[in-house]
Parts: structure tokens; C-alpha cells; sequence
């Protein structure tokens, strides 16, 4: 976690300094909730009022210009951007950045008509025009995607074999699980790994990774590995893993 902010934009001298909070906020898709405002994109957000707790102005922002609630709001970090063009003068935005997940819309709530909320992907966002500041704080969530994997051999050591009960919770894996050896995941161990269609017990298995399963409310996202040539619709995967990822809000990413 990035713990001084850093600084984005040529320096400015004497600006107007404004504390603001922003969020980036995914869907079910994993895309990104968005404000166009001028044909210039913004993530949800902006000032914190006084007195106000940054997670409380991040949700009330967000209610405002998009109508949508958010849950499982998580920090990312801080990041400063100059903007010598902005509305009130010379300013320097001290921003506060937090992950979170969308929930319903109600655009009866939005308040601000001219801000045009929508969805974006990474790719498509890294294109746009848009603030560094914002595009390097969507670039901490996207950092460890693990869509490098797919297509390639990867060798998994199980440390949980099918037919053995979860050392904490009340389960017997259905499916071999494991993990690649010296390799780091969003919770700082080795990337785990679900190996579909192998029926039989294993302690170690070489195959190719063919899908991520991503977790919108979880840092660990999981590699889907498979013996080579062998292919899996998005729904044959779901269900298979569907015994521990009906715990959290999951998607397949190709």
C-alpha cells in the first residue's frame, strides 16, 4: 500500500489545495464506474466536506453524480495531481483513493446532471482522456491481474487435495486446489489455483491456465489451470468452483 502520495503534473506555484476523496468502483464485469463531464472521464468523487470521514464523502459523491450505492470500500492510497486549469484557479487535488464495489442505482439520487455516468473497461480507460492522478490509482487495483497467466504452463503444488476438509471451515474440496510456488498474490503469498477436470487426488500437476477467477470483494484473485487442449465454458467453471467462491462476489476473466 503506497503510504506518502505521490505527486503528478508540473509544479505550480502557491496553488489553491483541495482535499478530496475518489473511488474505483467495479461491476460484476470488473469494468469501471465513470463521470463524463466535457468528454473528459473522472472517477466518482471530489471534496470532502468539514468534518466529513472520508468513506462517508466517497459515498455521498458517488450517490450524487452517479445514483449508485457502494459497499466494500477499501483504501488504495493517495495521489496529489497539479491541474492549472481547474474551475477555481491554480489548484493541487490532494487526493485519497479507495477501491469499492457498486451496488443498485437509483438515478433519482444523482444531483448533478452534468456529470454522465457509465462503465469502463481498463483498457479502454487507459486510452481516455482522464486525470494521472485517477488513471494511477485505477492502476493499483488492476496491478496484480493475473490475465498474464492465461495461455501459459504453470505448475501447481496442492495444498488442499480433492477429498480433504478445509482446515477451518466445514468443507471437503470437490476439485484439487493449490498454488504456483514463488509467486506473489494480492495478500502478498504464492497466486492460488483451482485444477479442473482431473478426478484423483494430486500433489503437484503441470497444466495451462485458461481463466482467472477475479473477486471483486477480495485482494486473492485464483488461476483456473486444466490439462492442455482441454476448454471450459464460463459456466462449466463457475460451477465447479462454485462450493467456495459462492462466499464472494466472483467473475471469470478470459
Amino acid at each position: 500500500m503506497i503510504t506518502e502520495p505521490i505527486q503528478f503534473g508540473e509544479t505550480i506555484n502557491n496553488p489553491l489545495e483541495r482535499v478530496s476523496v475518489y473511488g474505483v468502483i467495479l461491476n460484476d464485469e470488473g469494468k469501471i464506474l465513470v463521470v463524463d463531464v466535457n468528454e473528459t472521464f473522472h472517477l466518482p468523487g471530489g471534496g470532502i466536506d468539514d468534518s466529513e470521514e472520508e468513506k462517508a464523502a466517497l459515498e455521498r459523491e458517488t450517490l450524487e453524480e452517479t445514483g449508485y450505492s457502494i459497499s466494500g470500500i477499501k483504501l488504495i492510497g493517495k495521489a496529489n495531481q497539479y491541474l492549472p486549469k481547474a474551475s477555481l484557479g491554480p489548484m493541487n487535488k490532494l487526493g485519497t483513493f479507495y477501491s469499492a464495489v457498486a451496488g443498485s442505482q437509483d438515478s433519482s439520487r444523482r444531483v448533478e446532471v452534468d456529470h454522465e455516468p457509465g462503465w469502463m473497461s481498463f483498457d479502454e480507460i487507459m486510452k481516455a482522456p482522464m486525470a494521472e492522478f485517477q488513471k494511477w490509482a485505477i492502476d493499483q487495483v488492476f496491478e496484480r491481474d493475473l490475465r498474464g497467466y492465461i495461455g501459459k504452463t504453470v505448475t501447481v503444488v496442492m495444498d488442499r487435495q480433492l477429498g480433504t476438509k478445509h482446515p477451518r471451515y466445514d468443507f471437503i474440496y470437490p476439485i484439487n486446489y493449490g498454488y504456483l510456488p514463488n509467486t506473489v498474490s494480492g495478500d502478498g503469498k504464492e497466486i492460488d489455483a483451482y485444477v479442473l477436470g482431473i478426478d484423483v487426488p494430486l500433489e503437484e500437476f503441470e497444466g495451462t491456465c485458461i481463466a482467472v477467477i477475479h473477486r471483486l470483494n477480495d485482494n486473492k484473485d485464483k488461476l483456473v489451470v486444466v490439462l492442455e487442449g482441454k476448454t471450459m465454458t464460463d459456466d462449466q467453471i463457475m460451477e465447479s468452483v462454485e462450493f467456495q467462491e459462492k462466499w464472494f462476489n466472483s467473475s471469470v476473466l478470459r
